[in-house]
């Protein structure tokens, strides 16, 4: 005997699958935007490197958002994210006065850098559709 589901079992297990990621991508996108919004006036020994490795991280959680919800960041697209991130991250830390930049910019860069290389594994069409 086989079991089968019913319609609605089916519409709630595909809704699940669809809202997850959703949340999943909302809270990145409120996480991301509250540490750039406190971090942005941040002591640290150049402030123009900061913010521009600040605003990379901020492109790169969206291109991450955005491919959780739906698949039209392209593999190339992420690929491209995925080293502008970790060219940022190695070009704007200041070799010579380390101390607690070189920590945020691993907190935020390497599980970043995780997710944008775990979505290019991943197949093409993200798990939210199907």
């Amino acid at each position: 005997m086989t079991s089968r589901h019913s319609p609605e079992e089916q519409r709630t297990s595909t809704e699940r699958t669809r809202i997850l990621p959703a949340a999943g991508a909302a809270v990145l996108v409120g996480a991301a935007a509250l540490l750039g919004r406190t971090s942005w006036e941040a002591t640290v020994p150049d402030l123009l490197s900061h913010r521009v490795f600040l605003l990379t991280c901020l492109v790169a959680v969206g291109v991450l958002a955005l491919r959780l919800v739906t698949a039209v960041p392209s593999r190339t697209a992420l690929a491209v994210t995925l080293g502008a991130l970790l060219g940022t991250a190695v070009g704007t830390t200041p070799w010579q006065a380390l101390a607690e930049v070189f920590w945020y910019q691993l907190w935020w860069s390497v599980p970043l850098a995780v997710g944008l290389a775990l979505m290019l594994r991943a197949p093409s069409t993200p798990s939210a559709g199907t």
